[in-house]
């Protein structure tokens, strides 16, 4: 896909993000990683503190504390993975002037 890029449109992709941003990568770890606790922390929160768990035995239940904590899980999910990604795509959108060219 890269190669079509550059012979299409004249950009470098790969050198592109290279110029752009150093720790680039890291805001992709950061909201990749984020995404998967988020998404663990609500299928735990469902199993064991929503309305599917009826099924489950008293020992199995989550308790009060456990399900706070699933819900803080997903919170700071969400946040992190939706500043992480705003964050990648205002690197992305920087021009080599420094500048955000829709502001």
């Amino acid at each position: 896909m890269s190669r079509c890029v550059r012979s299409v449109w004249g950009i470098d992709l790969t050198e592109e993000l290279r110029m752009r941003a150093r720790r680039l990568q890291y805001w992709v770890w950061l909201g990749a990683t984020r995404s998967i606790q988020m998404g663990s922390s609500a299928r735990l929160f469902d199993n064991h503190c929503g309305l599917s768990s009826a099924g489950l035995g008293v020992e199995e239940m989550g308790s009060i504390t456990f399900c706070r904590l699933y819900q803080l899980g997903i919170a700071i999910g969400i946040f992190s993975a939706v500043t992480s990604m705003a964050l990648i795509g205002i690197k992305l959108g920087i021009t080599g002037k420094g500048r955000v060219p829709w502001l």
